[in-house]
């Protein structure tokens, strides 16, 4: 039940935000408010799953970790 009620809600603001880039004409607009709704409804329907989202901060402590050990060792 939970799920309808996110749906909707997307559908909701899609169509509203939609409508407003549809009016100007305007491709650029239209294809990032596209990529942010399919951002949007993926961590939704995550979030229902009760899926475990990892946080962007353990994302970059991954990428920079490796870096950091190596000046560390470099300046020791």
């Amino acid at each position: 039940m939970e799920i309808l009620l996110y749906f909707s809600i997307i559908l909701i603001i899609f169509y509203s935000g939609f409508q407003t880039y549809y009016k100007s004409k305007e491709k650029v607009p239209i294809i990032v408010f596209g990529l942010l709704m399919v951002c949007n409804v993926t961590l939704t329907i995550l979030h229902v799953l009760e899926v475990s989202i990892p946080s962007p901060l353990e994302f970059i402590t991954f990428i920079y970790k490796p870096f950091s050990h190596f000046l560390y060792s470099l300046f020791s």
